[in-house]
């Protein structure tokens, strides 16, 4: 459930970049084709047209569904670097001023069409437009040989670097966000279908798991969520941990017959691993006093200063009992 929202917002955002492109990118061939642009009006009517007719097949492709957004996105970027590329190679072999603003201006287009290309996250396009327009770049700068794109150049250089590199990662990072989100869908699918559960029903099974103490209520209804079955099994295993627990208890009980019901308390306690303050709030005593009881248990097991507590009663629980003399009327 979590995987499918991931993905769908996802989808969601690839296609606001994607028609936020198509809107800027109409947006600026209406400009140029109403004289508003600088670009020359020979350049202009051949690559604006070809704009045109690439920007309707790729929203045809998208409306009709026949390509998925993230390739449609791939296209259109690519195909208005490509263009913008182009003129500016073009402006190049043409050393004056005003055809270095211009080449200044598209890097700026460039950088713009950069951007879309990292908020969609898509895989690699970002090193293929950033590499794109520094080559492009270089190249005007080889070929114009002007001293004001010159001084811009390590400028140029470092932003579409950085925003290359930066955007490449955040779409590998995403990839990978999408794996583990597919993994956990198919995990819970599986879960869901083992524990023959609803979403609902696991995340609430979930938030009791959780709880570290469970009223009897709650108790209830972790029991009712796992099944019939189940809870029968669970019921079995717990009678049977308690009547083994028992039994362990009496034995261990039996090999320490000199000490008092409340050392024997403290003894399990420790036995089961429990710290100095948790024994203290569970027999409702204070830590001074139950000091004092287990100096007693030492003292009564014979203990060094140096004797661990806990690995000696650990020896104590886990003596195997003697086995039982045998019986002289029934050997003879």
């Amino acid at each position: 459930m979590r995987s499918k929202k991931y993905t769908s917002q996802l989808e969601s955002l690839r296609k606001t970049v994607f028609y936020i492109s198509c809107t800027g990118i109409m947006l600026y061939v209406a400009a140029g084709l109403a004289g508003l642009s600088e670009t020359p009006r020979r350049l202009l009517l051949t690559s604006e047209i070809v704009q045109i007719l690439t920007l309707s097949i790729t929203l045809g492709l998208v409306y009709w569904k026949k390509i998925r957004i993230i390739h449609a996105l791939v296209i259109l970027l690519t195909f208005s670097q490509i263009k913008i590329c182009a003129e500016m190679l073009y402006y190049a072999y043409s050393p004056d001023i005003e055809r270095s603003a211009l080449i200044l201006r598209d890097m700026t287009r460039l950088g713009f069409t950069l951007m879309f290309a990292v908020l969609a996250y898509v895989p690699v396009l970002p090193f293929i437009l950033g590499g794109l327009s520094l080559g492009t770049y270089t190249a005007c700068v080889v070929i114009n040989d002007s001293l004001f794109l010159h001084n811009s150049y390590i400028t140029f250089f470092v932003l579409f670097a950085t925003s290359a590199l930066l955007g490449n990662y955040m779409a590998r990072k995403v990839i990978i966000l999408q794996h583990d989100n597919q993994a956990y869908k198919s995990e819970r699918r599986s879960i869901l279908n083992l524990l023959n559960l609803d979403d609902r029903q696991l995340d609430q099974l979930t938030r009791l798991l959780k709880k570290r103490k469970l009223a009897p209520r709650q108790t209830e209804t972790l029991l009712k969520l796992l099944g019939p079955d189940t809870e029968t099994r669970i019921r079995r295993s717990v009678l049977s941990m308690m009547q083994q627990q028992e039994v362990d208890n009496r034995l261990f009980d039996e090999r320490m017959p000199g000490l008092t019901p409340t050392e024997r308390r403290v003894a399990h306690l420790i036995l089961q691993g429990k710290t100095h303050s948790d024994i203290s709030r569970e027999l409702l005593k204070s830590q001074s006093n139950i000091s004092v009881i287990r100096s007693n248990i030492r003292k009564k097991l014979g203990l060094a200063q140096h004797d661990n507590l806990h690995e000696r009663l650990l020896a104590l629980a886990r003596q195997q009992p003697a086995a039982p003399e045998p019986d002289p009327d029934t050997t003879t």
